[in-house]
């Protein structure tokens, strides 16, 4: 009997649940990558760090990879990413695109690639389709970008001496962050100086004009009203490459010094709530919250924390609780995406990073964020586990303090 032939949709979704296999792809794109007879590397490991689609002809993964170079032994970490577009689209994007000028990739790998077996357009970071300024940033500064930068450093002839990016968050087809250590020299007086800045770069340039735009209000606001916790300094956006540069802001995130230092970290968690609670009074006119799935993500994540913390899931569950019913007051400036990672602490510094989702809205959702992330803490040790029950209490205790009554009497 005949077997009938596979439909388009059926043929896009084998391909689909191949692109999300790691053994495959790693076998799949060791092949892909260099000519049998003559192999220079072997591809340890294929980690996927990110996925998008599925159920349509547009879709996005990442892998990062662990290449193992056959003549020296020695092992490189790379990011290649995968796009399709669907038939005929996706080969049409790889014809496009002229050859980057721009940093060579790790063994030689090509910038870009076509991956016929699964339809998909191959990228070897930093090159990424659709934020072609990535590789340009990464190779050396752009003119464009240059000047106010190097301003920051205060008068003089200053020339850059060295130009160092290194990647800290990267979204393929999305969004890029980039820590960038630059060393300067005044020709004038022959004095160096070494600073830190923060480049981000955006898919959408409207959210890049709005990140620089909100960066900016808030660093003005924060300034006039003498706060307990710093941010950023916005320096310049160039809008032809959707690219923010802020300057960078010393300190150690919350999440590595609950880690480091367990419970005897509790004083610096009840001054970062005290920040929290402060930026959520803050003076700021800014746009208020659009109607969103705000709630319904955090019910999401609620799902995971049952299952691996029943005890802190109560507490996310009551503030997701009293966000469904409503803040009656004025929406209040909040983070938007608060967690351990996007708090610093330097000495008795606090200062708190990536405003990109800054806006008016409910506090609470600032406190549901940073509560549902403390809870999805991944430890097997009954130690750690507290502790991070006792940070978020302190966290909470220490916030309910310095914020007016009536938001404290919303929760049971």
């Amino acid at each position: 009997m005949r077997t009938p032939p596979r439909s388009r949709v059926d043929r896009a979704n084998e391909r689909w649940r191949i692109a999300q296999d790691p053994v495959l792809m790693r076998e799949m794109l060791e092949r892909h990558f260099q000519p049998p007879e003559a192999p220079r590397f072997r591809v340890q490991e294929c980690r996927i760090e990110y996925l998008r689609g599925g159920d349509g002809p547009r879709v996005a993964v990442q892998y990062n990879l662990q290449l193992e170079d056959i003549a020296t032994g020695r092992v490189y970490e790379q990011v290649v990413s995968g796009l399709g577009y669907g038939p005929g689209r996706t080969r049409g994007a790889l014809e496009s695109l002229g050859r980057p000028e721009a940093l060579p990739a790790v063994m030689g790998l090509p910038f870009y690639s076509y991956l016929a077996e699964l339809d998909l357009l191959i990228q070897v970071f930093p090159f990424d389709y659709r934020m072609p300024a990535l590789a340009s940033v990464m190779a050396g500064p752009p003119p464009e970008i240059l000047p106010p930068i190097l301003a920051t450093f205060g008068g003089g002839a200053w020339q850059v001496e060295v130009w160092e990016p290194e990647p800290v968050r990267y979204r393929v087809d999305q969004r890029a962050t980039l820590q960038l250590r630059l060393l300067a020299r005044d020709e004038e007086t022959g004095r160096l100086e070494e600073r830190r800045f923060y480049l981000k770069l955006y898919r959408d340039r409207a959210k890049g004009q709005r990140a620089f735009a909100s960066q900016h209000t808030l660093f003005e606001a924060v300034a006039a009203a003498g706060t307990p916790f710093e941010v950023a300094a916005p320096v310049v956006y160039a809008d032809d490459l959707s690219l923010l540069v802020q300057c960078g802001l010393q300190g150690t995130s919350l999440q590595t010094i609950l880690q480091l230092q367990g419970v005897a970290a509790l004083p610096k968690v009840r001054a970062a709530a005290r920040a929290v609670a402060a930026l959520h009074q803050l003076p700021l006119e800014i746009a208020p919250e659009a109607p969103s799935d705000a709630v319904a993500r955090l019910q999401r994540g609620l799902e995971r924390i049952r299952l691996s913390r029943p005890d802190l899931a109560l507490i996310v569950e009551s503030l997701i609780e009293a966000m469904e019913i409503g803040f009656e007051g004025e929406p209040r400036p909040i983070h938007g995406d608060l967690t351990l990672d996007h708090i610093l602490l330097d000495g008795g510094r606090v200062g708190l990073i990536d405003f990109d989702l800054l806006l008016a809205g409910d506090p609470l959702r600032d406190l549901a964020s940073f509560a549902g992330h403390l809870a999805k803490t991944r430890s097997r040790v009954k130690k750690e586990r507290d502790q991070a029950g006792a940070a978020l209490h302190a966290f909470l205790d220490e916030y309910f303090a310095h914020v007016p009554e009536q938001w404290r009497a919303r929760l049971p």
